[in-house]
Formats: structure tokens, C-alpha cells, sequence
């Protein structure tokens, strides 16, 4: 952190730093965020939950499970499999920056019984469950090994979802869309009209 921190020499930080391993931010964002027509809501267990590629955890409340929340309309499914060969499993050897990794994680997401507010479940950080376990949020610090396994699962979808909006929504929705038009029209239409 104290890298980061150093990079602010000549602007402020900005206030969301203080605030990244919030799990109400971090839910806040897929819906605040620049994707928010991305989460889909998870209209049964078994129907748009994708069980091939995600496992399912049993619960994720004392009075609550993700089956419960599922058949009351009140879980939340966020899947990066659009990504598709932009995260490749495993490592890749980026000539610039060395070894990188990509990933297309599926996360889930449930409102409580009582609140509106979504509250982050489970994270799949890949697509296959036989190789990406799922990780289960975890609010408590002082079980570190967990606590930073949940916090490094949120950093692959806060990833994901960067990449995603920059590589459909911004550059595919934006720029190749539109500037097929703009081309079409500079071409076809009159310099000067008689």
C-alpha cells in the first residue's frame, strides 16, 4: 500500500481508495459501476446459475442459503465468460510486464430476506470449478488466509470487469460500432450538396 501511496505525491488519492476492500463497495460497483447491465438475476438454482461451471456453496447465512435466496428471486449472477480467450487459464508471459494472469470469474450475488442493498456471496475465479474453487466472503481480518483469498478473488472481478467494459463495451459498443458509421458516411454521402 505504501507504493501506491507514494504515486500520490502531486494529486490527492481518491477517496475510494479507502474503501477497496469494502464488500458493500465492492457490490455497490457491479451495479454503480461502468457494467451494470452485466448482472443478471439468477432466476432459480438450477436454471441460470450455470452448474457445469460453477459450484454452488451450501449457504451464506446463519437463517439464509444461496438455494433460498435463488427460489425467492433474490440472488444475483455475475459471469465474465465472454472473456472467454482474453483470460486464459494459467499463466501468460507478457513481453512488457513479464508473467500476468487472466480470469473470468463468476460471482454471486444475494440480497438479505430484509434489505435491498446486494451483498457479495461467492467467487468462482474461473470457469471450470474442478480448477478455480470458490471463495466465500469473509468479513472478519483476523483470519487472514481467508480474508485475503476473498480479497484477491474481489481483485479478479474488479479485473474482469475493467476488461470487459474496455474490450465490448468501450472499444466494441463505441468505437468499432460507431466509426463503421462514420466511415460509411464520410464515403457515401455528397462533399457538397447542389
Amino acid at each position: 500500500m505504501a507504493q501506491y501511496d507514494a504515486l500520490f505525491v502531486t494529486i490527492e488519492k481518491p477517496a475510494i481508495a479507502q474503501l477497496l476492500r469494502d464488500n458493500d463497495t465492492f457490490a455497490y460497483m457491479r451495479v454503480g459501476g461502468p457494467n451494470p447491465m452485466l448482472i443478471k438475476k439468477a432466476l432459480s438454482a438450477a436454471g441460470q446459475v450455470p452448474a457445469e461451471r460453477c459450484a454452488i456453496p451450501p449457504g451464506h447465512g446463519s437463517d439464509d442459503s444461496l438455494l433460498d435466496a435463488a427460489g425467492s428471486g433474490r440472488l444475483y449472477l455475475l459471469d465474465y465468460a465472454g472473456l472467454g480467450d482474453i483470460a486464459p487459464t494459467g499463466a501468460v508471459n507478457k513481453p512488457l510486464t513479464g508473467t500476468g494472469y487472466g480470469y473470468a470469474p463468476i460471482a454471486l450475488f444475494a440480497r438479505p430476506k430484509s434489505g435491498r442493498s446486494l451483498v457479495p456471496v461467492a467467487i468462482q475465479c474461473g470457469q471450470d470449478p474442478a480448477v478455480s474453487p470458490i471463495f466465500l466472503r469473509v468479513d472478519d481480518a483476523t483470519n487472514t488466509e481467508a480474508y485475503w483469498a476473498w480479497q484477491s478473488a474481489k481483485t479478479a472481478v474488479q479485473v474482469a470487469d475493467f476488461n470487459y467494459h474496455e474490450m465490448f463495451v468501450h472499444l466494441g459498443r463505441t468505437h468499432l460500432m460507431s466509426e463503421a458509421f462514420a466511415m460509411a458516411t464520410q464515403r457515401q454521402l455528397a462533399s457538397r450538396i447542389r
